[in-house]
């Protein structure tokens, strides 16, 4: 009860200051209004005819002018944060273009689709001074990236709104499309489409052209509502953006946000009372990280003496906690500080507490979509306990009511209960609930790939292959799922041809770590030729990775396997200590390493790097593939007792049945 009379008496003080306020105009206007009537009735006849004529001719100037004036104020506040992403491969080739913006010092948000697969990244400023840029972190499947560079430091970064744009509001879009930096574009809001990897697109009706990825998205404040991420070219307008507010939810820690504005900005003071004049909250602090919300509340005694209190409130769990603490004395010095983070509680000292949850949290204008977003979540982490507890019944319930709830999940609902039913064999039911998956989100590779697992599982093979082909079509990551299956079946087949065919289409998404496969496969087929080239290419595009510092520790694990391929020792055994430089703890590599040692008859440096790689074996698995390596150099050394004893130490490991993951 105290709670509700508080937030009434709250709202009622600013409404009546508000339609005070709106009566004083209201009455100023009618009064000018009667004067000016009043002296033009008594006005000559010439006079009235002059003085209409002059207003007629006003009113088509003032009517046929723009906002092209707020629109430049806009655009040379926004544009300086711009800049145009240039990415190139290995070799110094171009990739392709994008554009990016300043988020904070030195970050840069772009799309992920702009920068992937590149060597090195330029940024271009509007000033046209270019940096390095190298990527801070990355969601392929959100398709953003943020991207650290030493830019200009007195470039101004933009700000994230706090809140989600309406349809209809009119938006600007800066960017870079095909390569012409700086161009500005404008228009609307003109729909929300839900989507499961950024909660839900913002369709816009500002032109998005190549190159324009990444572009920001602007409110009249210049403030970003959005990224510009695709457009369907075969529709008029159909343009989208990734929301501020889904990015702010991943990144909050490292982006910029808008200072939160009141109906009451006519008043000077950045304090607002809370609950009364001795109680108030600082406007201008109020921020929110997903769903926690930061401001200072102080507190005026009697005596003259204060308090300030930094809290933090959860708004999906109603708790808060203090964080910091000022307490000031009569005359405004400073009486004590204190970093007090505790425990998540439910009170704040002189109040229930609930006051500031009904303030700071429900009078959000996200306060909705941040309990929708705790909702969504949580079924989606129960689902997945249930489903891997076996409890595939109440999964699925679960996941049919993520489905019925929300509407932008419905796909992944449906996917999760038709891998619950393929695990379950009950395959016509799976195979009715991933069909539903794929209407709702057809670009989904994830969805295709179980349905193949469906099909292979019914032996209709060939409607299998069609689906993982269509996965791995469809799959934007170096690395795909639907590869493995869709090779076993063409192994199983005895088709190589088949097999050949998946090789290259690998090779052609990008994927680095196919090379010495594909040689193999063409060496099954008699290809000699063929086999030696794949594998020569493979060397040019891998050793550009190592030498540009960005290998991946299977980069080395390939390069390694080529040259032991293509007959060249002493390459391969550099290769593998190179690796080993920058990956100094892997069993696997110096388990290899030791094998090329065991071929050039190093026996004990063979010896030597077995028994680092034991000291550093985290994993069984690394431990017998090392030991394997250990009793073939006793062979080759004729020591037959020392082999047999490592022999015994495998059968041990044997008899626990431990998985053999390499050979």
């Amino acid at each position: 009860m105290w709670r509700n009379e508080i937030g009434k008496a709250i709202r009622s003080f600013y409404r009546e200051k508000t339609v005070r306020s709106n009566q004083r105009l209201g009455k100023l206007s009618l009064w000018i209004m009667r004067e000016c009537v009043y002296y033009f009735e008594r006005m000559p006849r010439y006079s009235k005819k002059l003085l209409t004529f002059f207003l007629m001719g006003w009113s088509i100037v003032v009517i046929g002018q723009d906002n092209s004036a707020d629109y430049s104020n806009l655009v040379e506040r926004v544009r300086p944060a711009v800049v145009s992403v240039h990415v190139f491969d290995a070799r110094g080739n171009t990739l392709r273009q994008g554009t990016g913006f300043l988020v904070g010092e030195g970050l840069i948000v772009t799309n992920h689709h702009v920068i992937e697969g590149g060597s090195r990244i330029i940024v271009r400023t509007a000033g046209k001074g270019d940096y390095e840029a190298r990527v801070e972190t990355a969601q392929s499947t959100a398709d953003l990236a943020l991207l650290t560079s030493e830019v200009d430091g007195k470039m101004e970064p933009l700000k994230f709104s706090r809140t989600s744009p309406r349809i209809g509001e009119r938006i600007v879009v800066i960017g870079s499309p095909l390569g012409l930096s700086g161009t500005v574009s404008d228009g609307i809001v003109s729909a929300f489409r839900p989507s499961s990897a950024h909660g839900s697109l913002i369709q816009i009706t500002a032109p998005i052209s190549e190159g324009s990825s990444g572009s920001p998205v602007v409110n009249l404040k210049g403030d970003v509502v959005g990224v510009a991420t695709l457009n369907l070219p075969r529709g008029q307008n159909l343009n989208f953006a990734i929301s501020s507010d889904y990015i702010q939810s991943i990144w909050s820690g490292k982006i910029s946000t808008s200072k939160i504005t009141s109906a009451t900005t006519t008043l000077k003071s950045r304090w607002r009372p809370l609950i009364s004049k001795d109680i108030t909250y600082d406007i201008e602090t109020l921020s929110t990280k997903k769903s926690v919300v930061s401001v200072w509340i102080r507190y005026e005694e009697t005596d003259g003496s204060s308090s300030k209190h930094l809290m933090e409130l959860n708004c999906l769990r109603n708790q808060l906690r203090e964080v910091h603490s000022i307490s000031y004395l009569p005359g405004g010095d400073v009486r004590r500080q204190n970093e007090t983070v505790g425990k998540w509680n439910s009170s704040i000292p002189g109040s229930n507490g609930e006051t500031y949850f009904k303030i700071f949290c429900e009078d959000q204008p996200d306060y909705q979509y941040l309990i929708d977003e705790g909702k969504r979540r949580d079924l989606i982490e129960k689902g997945a306990a249930l489903e891997e507890a076996n409890r595939f019944d109440e999964a699925i319930a679960v996941f049919t009511e993520l489905i019925v709830n929300f509407e932008s999940d419905a796909g992944y609902g449906f996917a999760r209960i038709g891998a619950i039913r393929l695990e379950q064999q009950r395959f016509s039911e799976a195979k009715n609930a991933l069909s539903e998956a794929i209407k709702l989100e057809p670009k989904d590779s994830y969805y295709r790939d179980l349905l193949g697992q469906v099909y292979e599982k019914q032996n209709q093979l060939n409607l299998a292959k069609e689906a993982f082909w269509e996965s791995l079509r469809l799959e934007k990551d170096s690395y795909m799922s639907a590869q493995y299956q869709l090779i076993e079946l063409y192994r199983k087949g005895n088709d190589l041809s088949g097999e050949l065919k998946v090789y290259l289409f690998l090779i052609s998404k990008g994927q680095r770590t196919v090379f010495n496969e594909t040689g193999n496969t063409y060496d099954k087929l008699g290809q000699k030729v063929q086999a030696r080239a794949i594998r020569l290419r493979g060397v040019a595009l891998l050793q550009s990775v190592v030498q540009n510092g960005q290998a991946k520790l299977l980069d080395f694990y390939e390069l390694s396997s080529i040259y032991r391929s293509l007959d060249q020792p002493s390459k391969e055994k550099a290769t593998l200590i190179l690796g080993l430089k920058r990956f100094p703890d892997d069993g696997l590599l110096l388990r290899r390493l030791a094998d090329t040692y065991n071929r050039a008859k190093e026996w004990q440096e063979a010896i030597r790097t077995v028994e680092i790689g034991l000291r550093l074996a985290k994993e069984n698995f690394e431990r017998r593939s090392l030991l394997r390596v250990l009793k073939a150099t006793y062979e080759g050394l004729g020591q037959k007792e020392e082999a047999a004893k490592v022999d015994s130490q495998l059968r041990e490991m044997d008899e626990v049945k431990l998985p053999t993951i390499l050979n």
